[in-house]
């Protein structure tokens, strides 16, 4: 019920933070509305290459190095998604 979709690394030729991974995740689904959740830069820069939100967690990554990203939100752990996406 939670899972529609697993793309793993041999399913795509470019590497983060070519978008190439989200946006064959994006046409596969056909969504409209994308959200990117990841805790590297290149996490943020292959979402918003696929033109896609961008959420970083703060649990990896320098938090200056997401935040010079410009992330479209900002969460340190991954339950506060459902402040973002409602339960």
């Amino acid at each position: 019920d939670y899972i529609d979709l697993v793309i793993g690394q041999g399913d795509f030729k470019n590497p983060k933070p070519d978008p190439e991974s989200i946006l064959m995740a994006i046409n596969k689904l056909e969504s409209k509305n994308t959200l990117y959740v990841g805790d590297t830069l290149s996490d943020i820069k292959a979402a918003k290459g696929a033109n896609a939100k961008s959420c970083g967690v703060l649990y990896s990554a320098s938090i200056e190095e997401l935040l010079e990203e410009k992330p479209d939100y900002v969460i340190k752990n991954m339950t506060q998604l459902t402040e973002i996406c409602g339960e």
